[in-house]
């Protein structure tokens, strides 16, 4: 693949990402309460924290000297430590299972990119992208709690938010200390 159509390939994932994450973000935001959104917004972020500390540049890295080496042992070295990282990662399943599911996944696709890309081969990048994009958006509303006012503890919640509540239970916090619930 050309240069070109390799710089193509990542502009046009880039922007799949940003549109996407706008509408995550505006269905998200239309249909939580704000207790939920800031939940959500902090898991975000400690998860993209620890994934920028657990990558320690690699994908950086590897994208720099594979192309100008031709070695492939690079890509190896690298993808040993992602699997390592990624496992680190994942530990923090036992502070709060979500962030290790964003982190973890935030690893192996830091890997994933600086590959491709190392290859100029970004279609698949694109790919990738646009698939998550549309999990994600497809996923917003049963991954929420609803837009309803706190009720009491024994009252059902609504069927929607029956991911949600899964995963708060996985988090072993009882229903009575969680405020978003």
């Amino acid at each position: 693949m050309s240069l070109y159509k390799a710089g193509l390939w990542l502009y046009l994932a880039n922007i799949t990402a940003q549109i996407g994450g706008y509408i995550f973000w505006f269905i998200a935001a239309a249909s939580v309460r704000a207790a939920a959104l800031g939940e959500v917004a902090y898991t975000a972020t400690i998860a993209a924290i620890l994934t920028t500390l657990a990558t320690l540049g690699v994908p950086t890295a590897m994208m720099r000297h594979m192309p100008a080496s031709g070695d492939q042992r690079y890509a190896q070295g690298a993808m040993a430590y992602t699997l390592a990282a990624a496992a680190a990662t994942a530990t923090t399943a036992l502070w709060k299972p979500p962030v290790a599911l964003l982190a973890t996944t935030g690893v192996l696709a830091n890997y994933y990119t600086a590959y491709f890309q190392a290859k100029l081969d970004t279609k698949p990048i694109f790919n990738a992208t646009l698939i998550g994009q549309v999990a994600r958006i497809a996923l917003a509303p049963p991954l929420a709690p609803t837009a309803q006012t706190p009720s009491p503890p024994h009252t059902p919640r609504p069927a929607s938010s029956w991911l949600y509540t899964a995963l708060r239970k996985a988090e072993h916090i009882p229903s009575h200390l969680d405020s978003a619930s």
